[in-house]
This record gives structure tokens, sequence and C-alpha cells, in this order.
């Protein structure tokens, strides 16, 4: 699959985030009250869940990506960091030589390739119950955006591609062929989610302004995780809002960042959605503990 991307692709490629005193006991709590709900809520507008199995989906095989519309140099060193920032998160890493899994294509007709996708890969657009959904889905409406195919994996390791399993029937219905099988137990149900292909599409006439190195950063962001749709700015400094206009993005990935890829990548893929984002949102906080906020 990732093989066609790259051929659809070629004909669309660009070259080239005095008030009164209080006692100081109230202050400490109500800052550490205010850092919690920050970091609650970064973890719930990065942690998207998953169509059908309602949970945050993150690599289970090794990442391989391949970045295309560049000059050589750039386009290596974009893959060589999606590569360490998975590494330094505890994600798997596939070796050299393997098929892309990860495809992040410049290209200055952006939504161009998108029709292409909507016309011929369809299923590359990720989950979606309709072709109205299909045709809002394959819509570009940032400099650089992403696209995700996850799966679904049961208590048995049988695994199916969200998409593909919802256009037969209902995976959790009885009396589906493809039904999943899980524990029975509301909090660990042994079902779990995972990233199956990620298609990242940047349009280099709107990014001339960045540096290759937040450029890079964000898209690892973008490759490793499966953000959810979010109105404004980040509550902590993101890499993720570098080209969100009127937020103070930060131009690398921040301490919150790491925190959140790290925690991810530690957390039970078996729990609950609310149990996910829980353990993740410690992880982040822990990193603003320590970096004093």
């Amino acid at each position: 699959m990732s093989k066609r991307i790259a051929i659809l692709a070629g004909a669309f490629l660009a070259c080239a985030w005095g008030a009164a005193a209080q006692p100081e006991e109230t202050v400490t709590v109500t800052g550490t009250r205010e850092a919690e709900r920050a970091a609650e809520e970064f973890v719930q507008s990065q942690g998207a869940a998953t169509a059908m199995a309602g949970k945050m989906a993150r690599w289970e095989v090794g990442v391989c990506p391949l970045t295309s519309g560049l000059a050589p140099r750039y386009a290596t060193f974009i893959s060589q960091r999606i590569r360490d920032v998975a590494r330094a998160a505890g994600a798997p890493v596939a070796e050299a030589g393997c098929k892309p899994n990860m495809d992040i294509v410049f290209t200055t007709t952006p939504q161009g390739l998108l029709d292409n996708l909507r016309q011929k890969h369809r299923p590359y657009l990720g989950y979606h119950g309709s072709l109205r959904a299909a045709d809002r889905l394959a819509k570009v409406t940032k400099p650089i955006q992403a696209w995700y195919v996850t799966a679904t994996t049961d208590l048995n390791g049988k695994s199916k591609i969200d998409q593909m399993v919802q256009e037969f029937c209902d995976p959790f219905a009885p009396d589906c062929p493809l039904g999943v099988q899980v524990t029975g137990l509301r909090a660990l149900d042994g079902i779990r989610s995972s990233l199956f292909h990620v298609t990242v599409v940047a349009d280099p006439a709107s990014l001339k302004d960045y540096e290759i190195g937040a450029l890079a950063d964000h898209i690892a962001l973008l490759a490793l995780s499966q953000g959810a749709p979010h109105e404004g700015c980040q509550a902590l400094p993101s890499v993720s809002d570098l080209l969100s206009p009127g937020c103070a993005g930060a131009t690398e990935l921040s301490a919150a960042d790491k925190a959140y890829l790290a925690g991810l990548y530690a957390m039970n893929p078996d729990m609950a959605l609310s149990a996910q984002r829980g353990g993740v949102a410690q992880q982040v906080k822990k990193a603003l503990a320590a970096s004093g906020r």
C-alpha cells in the first residue's frame, strides 16, 4: 500500500509549539490543581479515541517512515528524527529496509493528492462510515495534516483494520463472524487499538518560515500519536501548536510532548479510555513537576 501512495504522490511532489498576599499553602494547592487540569486537558486533546474500540491508538509494530518530496538530505533528516523520537518514547522501530507504514509527503498540491487518495485509495483516509464522511476527511485544512488507519486487536490477538471490519458488520455484535473476543471486564476488556498506517501531507509553500527541525518534531508527534480535533491552543506548550495561528507553539518537542509520548507507549492498551488518558496524564504531571511548573 505504501508503494501505491508513493506512486500516486509522485505526480504532485514538490522539490525542494499586586493583589493581597495569600497563605503560601493555598497558593501551592491552587497551582497544583491548575497544573493537573492543564495536563488532563492536554492529554484529552492529544489522545483521540478510535472509532471502533474507543481506545488510544499507538504503534505495536516497528515504525518505518518514508519522507518524499524534499531534497534527499531533508527527507532523510525527517525520517531519522521520527525514528529517534519513537525510540525515546519507547515505541517499536523497524530496521533499515523495512516496508514503510508512515508516508510523509511534501507537495505543493496537497488537495490534489488527497483527491487522488479519495478516488483510488480511500482506505488510506482512515475510518469513515459513509461516502459523505470520506469527502469531509479528504479535505486539506492545514499546512501539515495527518490521516490515520487504525486496527482493533482482540483478546486472542486477532487484528482487523477498523474500516474493513465496519464495512461488513459490527465486530462487537454476537452474530458477527468477524467478531472480537473480550474478557467481559469493563476496565480491562482485552481489546486494544493500534496504528496501522499514517499519511502525513505537508505543503512546503506554506512552511518557508519554519526550520526543518521544528517541522520534523511536529511531524514526529503527528506520526506517533493520533490527536483529537480541538479548537484553540493546547493547555500546555506543545510543538503541535507550531502552525496554529495565535498560539505560542514550541519549536521543538516540549517536556509535555515527550511525557505524553512516553506515557502513551507505557500505558496498558487493554484499559478503558478514561484510564488510559488518566495514566498518560500522570506522566505529564510528573514531567511538569520535575520542570518546576
